[in-house]
């Protein structure tokens, strides 16, 4: 069928037409920076691992003198060039804002052939968030989108200039019962945007959700040789504005195929749709009440089928349209003769797939992080996705065939070598390369790296008003060890939390050497010379992350707690590498009755206590996420004193649990009961509280929502950076040699 394959020669086509596109209308064209988007930016520069890391460092490029963003101003075409093998979705949300543009100094995000889809939600570049377009002078070609939650999907919005918006050969479907819709176009001002080749499926039940919306009154829009599959919404729909219809394919299974609103029209030409609607405004060529036989439309494949009779040759010819002109359809092959009517051109036969070209898709590696003290032996391991050999190098950048080390178990997709005479105190970095039976061979190196530890773990430790003083004589060695291993600290919660996150900014406001990356979604992290924050939580159900959480997703019940495994799990699967230790953020649970009664339905009791405690015992001993160390955490204490004598109890149940179970305490509780020099303590009415230092009326108070200032925001950010470098493996002692154990712990509870 068609569907499952591309013509080799018909992508050359296609870019012809892409170059012939993107040319502008100066003598000198600006130049093209061209950042890459994959999964894997192992051994390649400007590389990004999800679109919205590309956005966020507006494509890597260096603007000099001129304002960041400001491509007129620096001459430039910035290109996201989607590539290589994609596993998993790109969970990440990102809106195109904050840009200055112009028709030849634009955005441009596309998709390669080895990254695109195949006209179905299958493999590819795919993303699970919504693409939100608020600027102008943008292009989109090749991606994809399936929306499970309450989100739009291609959303052209919050645009005031006259610049143009592309979105070609692209796919979108909504899976959720919302009012959103796929294609939509709404408070953008005299903006141009043109869609064609463009699949829209929207399975909502709302009658509102549409697959292509047109809701602007100065907008000026073209559709083209699109397919929208509309279940109780409208294929298209005009609420209000200009827009052109030729060639598409229109279907509502309860609602409208298309449809206008009083006083507004449709220029409309050679349309199908399954109901009589397609020719309401008159024009040429359109055809009503025929419905496109489509090759396998229950599962979303909408391509036109071989019994197709109603669409097949029944459209025009665009290839010399004024206002788009292309020949080729979604899947890159050539418009020839009568046009078909839809984002598919059926030539009758499937043509021979191109030949393989891909190399191995590598993941799993294995050993990663810190192993213990005492380990001489390891066994080196990864998969990969098709049959293939590979081999590894202790030296970066060697070739397949320079490598003289093979895997003693390879040739599938599981592979595998023992290592012997490993040393405490060292790291080691192994890079593989793999090659498949047509001799695919990876051009980059696959880095597994770990570090074996210098001394034995103490079974207890505690980062409490000491470590924020201890901080200071963390060996630059151990920072570096943070750094350059992207250790991560998954901290995760509400408004509390962000007094770890905000603080890890601070730090390294004040000193570069701190550097901290902070992120809900693992696929967002841009630096890899950093301290790893991992803020948000992941939802299996959606195949997507979002930012922060409450109890309902930590440890209340077993949902909560599968929530978090997978959280931990999936962030590990995408670095590569397990998180190193895991931190429930509490907010006002033990302070305020009222709040954990809106959170967890009661307020807060023993009983509650326990299950949080029981949570973190199970975490600790389930062998698919024990990787990870989940701290004992203590709660925040900006209670009133009518609270603190449960508040303090419920603290030191927490602190005595931690000893008992030989685990990790972050005793954040004691953190803010001590004022910013650790010299005094603050007790009201008997009670241990937050110090008044750490009110936000205190200044500098940089960030407002984490219901604290500067100086405690900080406290957490160093104490947490002195649990990292413990768990690194450095001992806390001064010296960068690090061959004394630690002392004994002292001082379980606040005195």
């Amino acid at each position: 069928m068609k569907f499952c394959f591309k013509k080799f020669f018909s992508w050359r086509n296609l870019f012809l037409i892409a170059i012939f596109f993107g040319m502008n209308n100066n003598s000198r064209a600006a130049t093209e920076v061209v950042g890459l988007v994959r999964q894997d930016c192992s051994g390649y520069s400007n590389c990004f691992t999800s679109l919205s890391a590309w956005e966020s460092a507006y494509g890597g490029i260096n603007f000099g003198s001129c304002a960041t963003g400001d491509l007129v101003c620096a001459d430039t075409i910035a290109t996201a060039k989607v590539d290589g093998t994609w596993i998993n979705p790109d969970a990440s949300a990102v809106t195109i804002n904050g840009w200055t543009t112009d028709a030849s100094r634009y955005i441009n995000i596309y998709t390669t052939p080895q990254a695109r889809h195949d006209g179905t939600w299958g493999p590819g570049y795919r993303r699970t968030t919504p693409l939100i377009i608020s600027e102008e002078n943008v292009r989109i070609d090749g991606i994809s989108i399936r929306i499970t939650d309450n989100n739009r999907i291609y959303f052209i919005y919050n645009t005031s200039g006259a610049g143009e918006v592309r979105i070609s050969n692209s796919f979108g479907q909504n899976d959720y019962n919302s009012g959103y819709d796929i294609y939509d176009i709404y408070y953008v001002g005299p903006l141009t945007v043109k869609l064609w080749n463009n699949i829209g499926i929207n399975n909502s039940t709302n009658s509102g959700a549409e697959a292509f919306f047109l809701n602007d009154a100065d907008v000026n829009a073209y559709f083209y040789n699109n397919t929208g599959i509309a279940n109780a919404g409208r294929a298209f729909y005009n609420s209000i504005g200009a827009g052109t219809l030729i060639n598409n394919i229109g279907v509502s299974a309860t609602g409208q195929a298309y449809r206008a609103n009083t006083g507004q029209s449709w220029a409309a030409s050679y349309n199908i749709s399954d109901d009589s609607t397609s020719d309401d405004w008159g024009g040429t060529g359109n055809k009503i009440n025929q419905a496109a036989a489509f090759s396998d439309s229950t599962n979303g494949n909408y391509h036109l089928s071989s019994s197709d009779s109603a669409a097949k040759d029944a459209g025009i010819d665009l290839s010399s349209d004024s206002a788009i002109s292309f020949s080729t359809d979604i899947d890159g092959e050539i418009r020839a003769g009568s046009w078909d009517i839809g984002a598919d051109e059926y030539n009758g036969s499937a043509p021979p797939p191109p030949q393989d070209t891909i190399p191995p898709y590598r993941s799993g590696g294995s050993p990663t992080g810190t192993l213990g003290a005492g380990t001489t032996q390891a066994t080196l391991s990864l998969t990969t996705n098709e049959n293939a050999a590979c081999r590894y190098s202790t030296t970066a950048g060697a070739p397949y065939l320079s490598m003289m080390n093979t895997f003693s178990t390879t040739g599938g997709t599981l592979h595998s070598a023992f290592l012997t005479g490993l040393q405490n105190g060292r790291s080691y970095n192994y890079y593989v390369r793999c090659v498949d039976s047509l001799g695919n061979s990876n051009p980059d190196d696959f880095l597994i790296s770990f570090y074996v530890n210098s001394v034995s773990s103490s079974p207890f430790i505690v980062a409490d008003h000491r470590a924020v003083d201890d901080f200071n004589i963390i060996p630059d060695y151990w920072i570096e060890q943070i750094k350059s291993r992207r250790l991560v600290a998954s901290v995760f919660g509400q408004s509390h939390a962000r007094q770890f996150h905000y603080g890890f900014q601070l730090l390294e406001t004040q000193n570069s050497k701190y550097s901290a990356d902070v992120a809900y979604n693992p696929g967002s992290f841009i630096n890899d010379n950093s301290l790893r924050d991992l803020t948000g939580k992941y939802s299996s159900a959606y195949s997507s992350w979002s930012e922060f959480g409450g109890a309902s997703t930590y440890w209340t019940d077993d949902a909560a707690k599968t929530t978090q495994k997978n959280t931990i799990r999936q962030a590990a699967a995408v670095f590569g590498y397990p998180v190193s230790a895991s931190i429930y953020g509490w907010s006002y649970h033990m302070c305020n009755p009222a709040y954990a009664t809106g959170e967890i339905g009661h307020p807060f009791g023993d009983a509650d206590l326990q299950l949080y405690l029981n949570a973190l015992t199970d975490f600790n001993t389930d062998s698919t996420v024990n990787s990870t160390k989940f701290l004992y955490t203590t709660s925040v204490s900006d209670c009133n004193t009518t609270y603190g004598a449960d508040m303090n109890r419920w603290n030191d149940m927490i602190r005595q649990a931690a000893s008992a179970n030989s685990g990790i305490l972050f005793d954040q509780a004691d953190i803010e009961n001590w004022n910013n020099t650790n010299t005094s303590q603050y007790i009201n009415s008997g009670q241990y509280l937050r110090n008044p230092d750490y009110s936000e009326s205190v200044t500098p108070n940089t960030y407002a929502g984490d219901h604290a200032n500067d100086a405690l925001d900080i406290r957490k950010a160093k104490a947490l950076w002195w649990l990292m470098a413990r768990l690194a493996g450095w001992n806390g002692a001064a010296s960068g040699a690090d061959t004394t154990p630690p002392a004994a712990p002292q001082g379980l509870t606040v005195n």
